[in-house]
């Protein structure tokens, strides 16, 4: 059956949060300046949307992904580059059904809220909300989101509501998050991610200048790249990224546990019982080598446009680096598929900061009641949250509090069956929690523009 419950007054925050931010420009970017939905129809809006996230079928939670707008407006709101390449394709219903939370968990079985939106508009005279059909994007964007591509074309320039866990709105416009509601609370698409910023983002700092370093010596030179000298450093954050999207998708829920190398012998040992361990670099190494081909080819071929002839040597040479690179980031693919699948053994995976996997299985075997109360980070820097008791949380969670603490220089990530990913460090004296690591804004670079 379907099970809902409602909350007006936090959607009636999300919707006052969509009203403030339609307009609000990102970074660099600014929209074409429209007018939002009517305050009453995106309240609706938000409102079944809120209650559709809610529902379960067959003891799965409802996933989805809503555009707002009529056929005609979803595909001439859509930018196309290629008269064929991008343009999205609509599906009617041969009978429009009606807007509520079980047409919705109907209807997201057979989608893919990565790629296909639930098209919904205002009825014929202003009658209520109905459900038009369906339009298939493509994977583009997501894939570039996930850092799986190095471009992908962006949605239509309407509103876009999608759900991935209970009670949890994303709403986004043409691609990019302008507001979120989770767990209560609103926030809006400029929220920094804690991976980029913060004691989180801090863990990866010294592994990210050994990476700059080690690809540097590969390629002879003492800087990568100017004007692209942070590259290096956002590649590897990327990685991580990927491996918890992956992670993710698999539904398993997980802990993945991230220790620096000088840890591995002495603290690690002491708090985890690893069940199958292993030494498995390569993910590492493919990263190198991946940027290492990346700044070679880039750097000749850009050299080559400069010339007015280019002789049949130099081409074959910007045509084998090119095809070196493109065989590498197979090899980081096969790399990242390969650790997301351990998750899925009863157990923690264990990683170094070098990304070294070093076991999985692994069970906490610390018991002491050092760790009460962890703190709800309300931002990156997790100075400020609610303190909440430890006991209010699973033994996953309570295994990785205890961890954290045990081991000062580690970093958790604990990923729920349902979704979402939970970032988990030791801030002085406090451990923090950070929730849904991996609600961030969309990038505005890629892989091909560097």
């Amino acid at each position: 059956g379907v099970q809902v419950r409602d909350d007006r007054d936090d959607v009636a925050a999300l919707t006052d949060s969509v009203i403030r931010c339609w307009n609000k420009p990102h970074g660099s970017f600014s929209f074409q300046t429209t007018e939002p939905p009517q305050g009453e129809v995106l309240f609706e809006l938000l409102r079944i949307a809120f209650l559709a996230s809610l529902t379960r079928d067959e003891q799965r939670s409802t996933r989805f992904s809503i555009i707002f707008g009529s056929e005609s407006e979803c595909v001439k709101m859509a930018p196309v580059f290629l008269e064929f390449e991008n343009a999205p394709k609509s599906i009617w219903l041969t009978e429009p059904k009606p807007y509520d939370p079980g047409q919705i968990r109907r209807l997201a079985p057979a989608t893919d809220p990565a790629r296909v939106f639930i098209g919904v508009e205002v009825g014929p005279g202003g009658a209520g909300l109905g459900i038009w059909g369906l339009l298939d994007i493509g994977g583009s964007w997501s894939g570039f989101l996930r850092h799986e591509r190095d471009a992908g074309f962006v949605p239509p320039d309407l509103l876009a509501v999608s759900s991935s866990k209970p009670g949890q709105l994303t709403v986004s416009r043409g691609g990019w998050v302008i507001a979120v509601l989770r767990q209560g609370r609103q926030t809006d698409g400029s929220a920094s991610s804690p991976l980029e910023h913060g004691p989180v983002a801090d863990f990866f700092k010294p592994s990210q200048i050994a990476c700059y370093a080690e690809v540097c010596s590969r390629l002879n030179c003492d800087r990568y790249g100017d004007g692209n000298d942070d590259f290096p450093a956002r590649s590897y954050r990327h990685v991580i990224e990927r491996l918890l999207y992956r992670i993710e998708d698999q539904h398993h829920g997980g802990t993945l546990l991230l220790v620096p190398e000088s840890a591995i012998d002495t603290s690690l040992r002491e708090s985890a019982a690893i069940k199958y361990g292993i030494s498995d670099d390569r993910l590492w190494v493919y990263l190198v080598m991946e940027l290492a081909y990346h700044q070679e080819y880039f750097d000749l071929d850009a050299q080559l446009r400069d010339r007015p002839i280019v002789h049949r040597q130099d081409y074959s040479a910007v045509s084998v680096l090119g095809y070196q690179r493109d065989a590498i980031k197979y090899r980081v693919d096969d790399a990242l598929s390969f650790a997301a699948s351990l998750a899925a053994i009863d157990g923690a995976v264990v990683m170094s900061d070098r990304l070294a996997i070093i076991g999985y299985g692994a069970e906490i075997t610390l018991r002491e009641d050092d760790v009460t109360y962890i703190r709800l980070a309300e931002d990156v820097s997790g100075d400020r949250g609610d303190l909440i008791p430890i006991d209010s949380f699973g033994t996953r969670h309570r295994s990785a509090f205890r961890f954290c603490w045990r081991v000062p220089d580690s970093l958790a990530f604990v990923l729920s069956m349902d979704g979402g990913v939970r970032a988990v460090r030791r801030v002085g004296d406090d451990v923090v929690m950070w929730t849904d690591v991996l609600v961030r804004q969309p990038l505005t670079e890629s892989f091909e523009s560097q």
